[in-house]
C-alpha cells in the first residue's frame, strides 16, 4: 500500500494556514427536566457513552432545559438527571450527526426511575430532508464494489447510474455534490472524476464507517458549498472493547464463462478484495484507537482487438500479422517498443483510515483522523470497432491513471460551562493525479494507416487533404504516448480550519460558525507536447514520411511553463438560533455568508477580448454569497405522531 503516514500531521495543521470545513461531526442530546409537569431548575444531567465510558455533564437551566453537545454518533448512551430529591435514568439512546436527540425527563420525588428512550417516544429531530445510515444498517447492505456510493444511493433523492457508478441528487450534475469525512471536505474539486468522490471506489473502507448522512437542502448553517447533495461520513471510533474483523473475496477465470454467444474468448478477470479492521482502548475510558485497511486488485478483460487473438469484439480488417509488421518497423526504424494489444485493464484500489479519541476530561474531548486512498487503472486509448474507421491503440498508447489522496485533521470539543461549548477543527489534504503511458516510456504518438499504398483523391493524385488519409474500412494502428498525456501532471492541496461556538440562553440555542478554506491546484498540461505524427501508409512509416506533425510548445519552449497554478480561498461566517417556541415546536433561523478570494489571474488574451468583448482574466475574487436559512420541526400533541419537519427558505 502507498501508505505514508503523516507524522506530525496534527502539528503541521496547527502551525500552518488552515482550510475550512464547518460540517457537523458530533451529535447533540437536548431536552427538559420536569417533575409533575413543572420545570426543574439546576438538575445535574450526565450522559455516558456506554461502549467507551465517555462522560459529558451539564446543569438544567431555569426552565428545565438542557443541551449536551460534542457527543459521539451512535450509542447506546445512558442519561441521568438528578437532584437532591430524586433522579431519573434514560437508557438506549442512539444519536445521529446533524439530528439533535430530544428528551423529556420526568424526575421521581424519592426514588430512581429507569426508562428506555423508546418508551418516551423520543427521537432524533431534523428540519430538512436527511437520510441517516448507521453502521449496523451498512453491515446489512449487500454491496458489490464496497463503495460508499452504494450506501448513499439509499437516499430517496438519489439516483444511481449503474453504468458510470455515480450518484446524482435531485437531478443536479454529479460534480455538484459535496463529500466530507469527519467534517473535512475531500471532494474532487478539480472535476477530473465522474462525480465528487476523489477515487473511483470511494476513499473510505465500509468497515470504518460509523454513520453516513445524506442531505439535499440542509437548514443548518454548517452545510454549504454544494448544490446537489452533501454526503457526510463519520469514522467509527474505538471503544473499551477490543474488536477485530477481516474478510477476503476472490474471483478467478475458472469462475467465469469463457463462451460469448458462439465464440471462445480469453478470460483474464482475476480479482480479489481483502481488508482488516482493529479497534479498542489504549487507556480504558480515556484513549481509544481504530484503524481499518482495505485493498482490491482486479483485471477487466479488454473486449476489442484482432479477431485472430480471441478478442470478444474484433476490430474489422485487423490481423496479428499487421500488428507484428508495425511492431518490427517501430523497433528497427525508430528504436521504440510499440507493445502488444491491451488484453487487460489492471485496477488497484487501496485505502486505510485511522482515528484516535482522547477523553481529556469530562468537558474536553480531542480526536485525530487520518485517511489515505490510492487507486490506479489502465485505460485503452484510440480503439474503435467501427466498420468504416477501425483503429487500435497498442499498450504504448494506453494510459495508466493514478490517484493518491491523503488527509489529516484534529478536532477539540470543549464544554466551558452548562451554557457554552466550542468545537475547533484544523486539517490538511493533498491530492496527486498521475496520467502517463502504461509502459512508462514517453514518445510521440504515431498513427499509421494500414493501407499498403497511398490513397488517391478523385483526380487520381495523392490524397493530401486529410492528415490521416485512409481507405474506408482500413484500420489504423496507434503507438506512442497518447496526445493528452504527453505533458500532464496534477497536484492540489487544501488547508482547512473551522470554529463553532454554541451558547444556550433559556429556550434559545445560538450557534456561531467561522471557517477558512484554502485550496491550491497546480496543473501542468499541454496536448501534443511531444508531437503526433500521422502516416498514410505502411510504406510511409518505413520511409519516415509523415503526412502531418502536430506539436505544441509554450512560447518559452520549456514544457514546464505550460502550467496553471491558482489559489482559491473561502471565508465562511454564520449565525443561527434554534428557538424552542413550545415543547413541541422548534424553529431554526439564521444566515451564512461566504466570501471568495482568488490568488492568481489568467494571462490576458487579446484575441479572446476582441472576439467576445470582455476579458478572460475575471475571477470570483472579492465576491460573496449570502444564504438565509429557516426551518421548523413540530410534534403534534394530540397523537403519538412522528415529528413533522418543514422549511420556509434555504439558500
Amino acid at each position: 500500500m502507498r501508505i505514508n503516514l503523516m507524522y506530525g500531521a496534527a502539528i503541521v495543521a496547527l502551525i500552518a494556514p488552515f482550510q475550512v470545513s464547518a460540517q457537523e461531526t458530533t451529535a447533540i442530546v437536548r431536552g427538559r427536566v420536569v417533575s409533575g409537569g413543572n420545570p426543574v431548575s439546576g438538575a445535574t444531567v450526565t450522559i455516558t457513552h456506554l461502549p467507551s465510558g465517555t462522560v459529558s455533564a451539564t446543569t438544567a437551566a431555569a426552565d428545565g432545559s438542557f443541551q449536551l453537545a460534542g457527543l459521539r454518533a451512535g450509542g447506546p448512551f445512558k442519561l441521568v438527571a438528578s437532584t437532591k430529591s430524586g433522579s431519573s435514568t434514560v437508557t438506549d439512546i442512539y444519536t445521529a450527526i446533524g439530528q439533535p436527540y430530544d428528551l423529556l425527563v420526568e424526575l421521581a420525588d424519592t426514588t430512581e426511575i429507569v426508562v428506555t428512550a423508546g418508551s418516551l417516544h423520543s427521537a432524533a429531530s431534523s428540519q430538512d430532508p436527511e437520510t441517516i445510515i448507521t453502521a449496523q444498517q451498512i453491515r446489512n447492505i449487500a454491496t458489490v464494489n464496497r463503495d460508499v456510493r452504494e450506501i448513499e444511493r439509499r437516499d430517496p433523492f438519489a439516483n444511481y447510474d449503474f453504468n458510470s457508478g455515480t450518484v446524482t441528487f435531485v437531478g443536479t450534475n454529479t460534480r455538484f455534490n459535496a463529500f466530507t469525512v469527519n467534517g473535512a471536505n475531500v471532494n474532487d474539486r478539480f472535476g477530473l472524476n465522474a462525480d465528487s468522490s476523489p477515487t473511483r471506489r470511494g476513499p473510505i473502507p465500509l468497515d470504518a464507517i460509523e454513520q453516513v448522512s445524506v442531505s439535499v437542502a440542509p437548514v443548518d448553517i454548517s452545510q454549504g458549498s454544494f448544490t446537489g447533495g452533501v454526503v457526510d461520513v463519520t469514522l467509527r471510533p474505538g471503544t473499551n472493547e477490543f474488536k477485530g474483523t477481516g474478510f477476503w473475496s476472490i474471483n478467478t477465470p475458472g469462475l467465469t464463462s469463457k463462451r460469448v454467444v458462439n465464440r471462445t474468448v480469453s478470460r483474464q478477470n482475476d480479482s480479489q478484495t481483502y481488508g482488516i479492521s482493529l479497534s479498542g482502548p489504549i487507556i480504558k475510558d480515556k484513549l481509544f484507537f481504530q484503524v481499518t485497511g482495505e485493498r482490491t486488485t482486479q483485471g477487466q478483460t479488454v473486449a476489442s482487438g484482432p479477431a485472430d487473438q480471441g478478442f470478444a469484439s474484433p476490430i474489422p480488417n485487423l490481423t496479428s500479422a499487421q500488428i507484428t509488421q508495425i511492431q518490427d518497423i517501430a523497433r528497427s526504424r525508430y528504436n521504440f517498443d510499440a507493445g502488444d494489444p491491451v488484453r487487460q485493464r489492471p485496477e488497484t484500489d487501496e485505502k486505510i483510515v485511522g482515528r484516535i479519541d482522547w477523553n481529556i476530561n469530562d468537558r474536553q474531548k480531542l480526536f485525530l483522523t487520518y485517511t489515505n486512498s490510492y487507486d490506479s487503472i489502465v485505460n485503452q486509448s484510440n480503439t474503435s470497432t467501427s466498420t468504416s474507421t477501425p483503429s487500435l491503440g497498442l499498450i504504448s498508447n494506453a494510459v495508466t491513471i493514478t490517484e493518491l489522496q491523503r488527509s489529516g485533521q484534529i478536532q477539540l470539543n470543549s464544554d466551558w460551562s452548562s451554557e457554552f461549548s466550542t468545537e475547533i477543527r484544523v486539517g490538511y489534504l493533498s491530492s496527486v493525479r498521475g496520467q502517463g503511458p502504461t509502459t512508462g516510456n514517453y514518445f510521440p504518438q504515431f498513427t499509421v494507416c494500414l493501407d499498403p499504398n497511398s490513397v488517391t483523391n478523385a483526380l487520381g493524385g495523392p490524397n493530401i487533404s486529410s492528415i490521416t488519409a485512409c481507405s474506408p474500412g482500413a484500420p489504423r494502428l496507434l503507438f506512442g504516448t497518447e496526445i493528452n498525456r504527453q505533458v500532464n501532471t496534477f497536484f492540489a492541496d487544501t488547508y482547512q480550519a473551522s470554529f463553532t461556538a454554541r451558547l444556550k440562553l433559556d429556550n434559545h440555542n445560538l450557534k456561531l460558525v467561522a471557517a477558512y478554506d484554502r485550496y491550491r491546484n497546480r496543473n501542468n498540461i499541454l496536448r501534443f507536447g511531444l508531437g503526433a505524427y500521422n502516416f498514410d501508409t505502411i510504406a510511409d512509416l518505413i520511409n519516415g514520411n509523415a503526412s502531418s506533425l502536430t506539436l505544441q510548445r509554450p512560447v518559452s519552449g520549456d514544457l514546464g511553463d505550460a502550467v496553471n497554478d491558482f489559489i482559491d480561498v473561502n471565508y465562511t461566517f454564520g449565525l443561527q438560533d434554534s428557538w424552542a417556541v413550545t415543547p413541541d415546536l422548534n424553529v431554526t433561523y439564521g444566515g451564512r455568508y461566504d466570501l471568495f478570494q482568488t490568488i492568481g489571474r489568467p494571462v490576458f488574451n487579446a484575441n479572446f477580448f476582441n472576439r467576445y468583448g470582455y476579458s478572460n482574466t475575471g475571477t470570483l475574487n472579492g465576491r460573496g454569497l449570502f444564504q438565509p436559512r429557516i426551518g421548523f420541526d413540530w410534534t403534534p400533541t394530540t397523537c403519538r405522531c412522528p415529528l413533522i419537519p418543514g422549511q420556509f427558505l434555504t439558500g
